[in-house]
């Protein structure tokens, strides 16, 4: 349903023309889908916006990962806004701290299991973070240390939506 709107944010370099690859007639795929190891392979990926996927359990698989061979990736390197909605089963976006230089947004709704964020104290560094979710989301995140909290506190806005204005977001 919404990976078709996910898809047509995809504009890189690499995929310019791709727009409409999943949209129409894919509502099972996309439910089914667990991960998103692929965009590995977008290394020009700016947003990066995912909706409505029931069964995905994270965005990049390590196993998966070292299965396409490559040992050390360093993914989402331009990736300024990640927008995450209906997401009830997603643990992980990645297993590790990743740098994120050019990271400004984070949205996150219904994605209650997702307890870690791939965030350290040097992440985003330099950036205006703005991170935006559900205040009892926010109480839950397993932080690695107490300075990383500290760093990313005040980057937190809650978000408080009625089912209206949830639905118009979309």
């Amino acid at each position: 349903m919404w990976f078709g709107m996910w898809w047509a944010e995809l504009k890189t370099r690499d995929y310019c023309n791709e727009d409409n690859v999943l949209e129409g007639g894919n509502e099972k795929l996309i439910e089914e889908l667990k991960d998103m190891t692929w965009l590995i392979l977008a290394p020009n990926l700016k947003t990066l916006s995912i909706f409505g996927c029931a069964k995905m359990e994270e965005i990049l698989s390590e196993g998966k990962l070292g299965v396409i061979g490559i040992p050390y990736p360093k993914p989402f390197l331009k990736l300024e806004s990640l927008d995450l909605r209906l997401l009830p089963k997603l643990k992980s976006i990645y297993w590790d701290a990743l740098p994120f230089p050019c990271l400004k947004y984070i949205f996150t709704i219904d994605c209650d299991e997702l307890k870690k964020l791939p965030l350290n104290s040097d992440s985003a560094k330099g950036n205006l973070l703005t991170i935006e979710g559900n205040e009892n989301w926010w109480a839950t995140i397993e932080w690695e240390n107490e300075a990383t909290r500290d760093v990313f506190l005040p980057s937190f806005k809650p978000v408080v939506l009625e089912i209206a204005e949830w639905l118009i977001l979309m």
